[in-house]
């Protein structure tokens, strides 16, 4: 039996590891933020990204609905930045104000020249908190 190569334990480590970091960012993000991230979707054919987020500790989870929390979703193909529209008699859509425990959030980000995509990875930031390598649905 040959041995394997050090290059290709490193790989193998490296992947692993890849994998661990991943369960723990989301068991992080509910014991930190106090939410769970239930999806990111695209809707209103393609010019909205729909963000939708469970609260399961309100206490924690009320910096996220702040007004003044600015929400901002990158895509990482193009490093480009989508906003949460603001409409004079609307307002911005997205949910705020007092968390509740069990209730599902969600916010909206503008999409209008299509820069992200189905099957696409995007960050979402608001606040500390920042969510990496999300896909779109």
């Amino acid at each position: 039996m040959k041995p394997i190569p050090a290059v290709l334990l490193l790989l193998l480590s490296g992947s692993l590891l890849a994998g661990c970091a991943r369960r723990t960012s989301e068991a992080e993000m509910e014991a930190r933020f106090g939410i769970q991230l239930l999806g990111v979707r695209l809707n209103a054919q393609s010019y909205l990204v729909d963000v939708r987020y469970r609260v399961t500790d309100a206490k924690k989870a009320a910096p996220l609905l702040a007004t003044s929390a600015k929400p901002r979703l990158m895509d990482e193909t193009s490093g480009d930045s989508l906003y949460v529209p603001n409409f004079p008699k609307l307002g911005t859509l997205r949910a705020k104000g007092n968390a509740e425990a069990g209730r599902s959030y969600f916010i909206l980000f503008g999409n209008p020249r299509g820069l992200v995509k189905s099957g696409g990875k995007v960050t979402l930031a608001i606040g500390d908190l920042k969510l990496s390598h999300l896909t779109v649905e």
